[in-house]
């Protein structure tokens, strides 16, 4: 599989890439009010850079394909939430299309003193997937189905009360087919919300043991390999290729390598470039011994 780490800032190199030859984008973008090595980004130049960012990678993909942004709403106060994340998705469900409403649910996500006795608020744990595209966009349901590792819920949806017909708000929902289908596939169909532990910036290690420990490599806001081992899996064919435009250490491209898919990373911090060139050749070296 190919990879390309474009050295550079994602607005002057984004413009560069041909139309139509990409087949998904996957992106964790930098967020407004964080403090980072380049700054503290405002969300007047946020929203001008991803408007950009988002034009040309539109412009960039298949017919076929289509883009996620990670993205998680910050605070300026406790109890004070900023609107950029709202803006964004609203702005370019719009003008674009919003194929559905994702949200990852960081089920690691540690206490903050929001929610403090003292503050009395929630714990935030929720990033948003904005999910862009055409409405018949790739996607294959098949690669996400939830398998059980046991059958606890398989049972509990079998003993359920046979043959009755419930409403579930709206709907009209049979026990018995529920049940019967998905004791003869043993898979569940996937929610909305995916569930998934965050990792560890500092602390490297693939899940399974089938590859060796990695080397870590410090990045303040790294996107976890699981979270991209999943959007890969269902909105990027086998053999297509990824584009995401602010690379940091490219854990997308080494999920993306994992699944034999091509990679084109943009990164302007050489640093992060230096890095993510040598893991993603020392998972090409991996996985050609495989």
């Amino acid at each position: 599989m190919d990879t390309n780490i474009i050295i550079g800032n994602c607005t002057e190199e984004i413009i560069k890439l041909p139309d139509s030859s990409v087949d998904f984008v996957l992106t964790d973008p930098p967020y407004p009010g964080a403090r980072r090595s380049y700054g503290i980004m405002s969300e007047e130049d946020w929203h001008e850079m991803m408007d950009v960012v988002v034009e040309n990678c539109r412009r960039v993909l298949k017919p076929e394909g289509s883009a996620c942004f990670i993205i998680q709403p910050t605070g300026e106060h406790i109890g004070q939430m900023r609107t950029w994340v709202f803006d964004f998705i609203a702005k370019w469900g719009k003008k674009w299309n919003l194929i559905q409403d994702v949200i990852w649910f960081n089920i690691t996500a540690p206490p903050n003193q929001w929610c403090s006795k003292k503050q009395g608020l929630l714990r935030p744990c929720a990033k948003y997937c904005v999910w862009l595209g055409s409405p018949d966009c790739y996607r294959n349901q098949k690669n996400i189905m939830w398998q059980p590792g046991d059958w606890t819920l398989i049972e509990k949806s079998a003993r359920r009360s046979v043959g009755t017909v419930e409403r579930i708000s709206t709907y009209s929902f049979d026990d018995q087919r529920v049940a019967r289908e998905t004791l003869e596939s043993g898979e569940v169909t996937p929610f909305n919300i995916i569930p998934m532990a965050s990792t560890s910036k500092k602390l490297r290690t693939d899940a399974g043991s089938q590859y060796p420990t990695e080397k870590a490599y410090d990045h303040p806001a790294r996107t976890p390999e699981g979270i991209a081992h999943w959007w890969l899996a269902y909105a990027c064919p086998i053999g297509g290729t990824v584009l995401d435009p602010f690379s940091g250490v490219a854990t997308i491209g080494v999920a993306a390598l994992k699944q034999k898919k091509n990679y084109i990373g943009i990164e302007k911090d050489t640093q992060y470039a230096t890095w993510a060139n040598e893991r993603l050749d020392n998972w090409k070296n991996i996985l050609d011994k495989k």
